[in-house]
């Protein structure tokens, strides 16, 4: 299912993503840390290490009602496996990461955001 269709499913189900005029999502270990966590769990794959591949990847992800991160999906691939060690890193602290949900007019809304990740040497 493409990112779209995903959008398309979630606004099917009266869960709009909100883009605009809502309060942020708050992660406990606040966003420079997440960050952080995410480039230190990244691993280069050995066949885009070997083969010298650099630039940047990007995943989005939607934070729920529930402050539950899903909807890992990647948006810019470098290839030889890059963008699935990014989505596996996302996926790992989904599990680990509870976020305070979005809000808009006090209640709790699904955000999209989207994170970078270069690879460089």
């Amino acid at each position: 299912m493409s990112a779209q269709e995903k959008v398309d499913t979630l606004k099917k189900k009266d869960n709009l993503i909100h883009r605009e005029g809502f309060e942020h999502s708050n992660i406990a270990v606040g966003m420079t840390a997440f960050r952080q966590e995410v480039a230190s769990l990244y691993r280069i794959p050995r066949k885009a290490y070997t083969s010298k591949i650099q630039g940047r990847l990007e995943a989005t992800f939607v934070i729920d009602k529930e402050g539950k991160m899903t909807n890992i999906e990647l948006t810019k691939d470098l290839g030889f496996g890059t963008g699935d060690e990014l989505v596996r890193v996302l996926t790992q602290l989904a599990k680990k990461h509870t976020w305070k949900p979005a809000t808009k007019n006090g209640e709790p809304v699904h955000v999209q955001y989207s994170i970078p990740l270069q690879i460089s040497y």
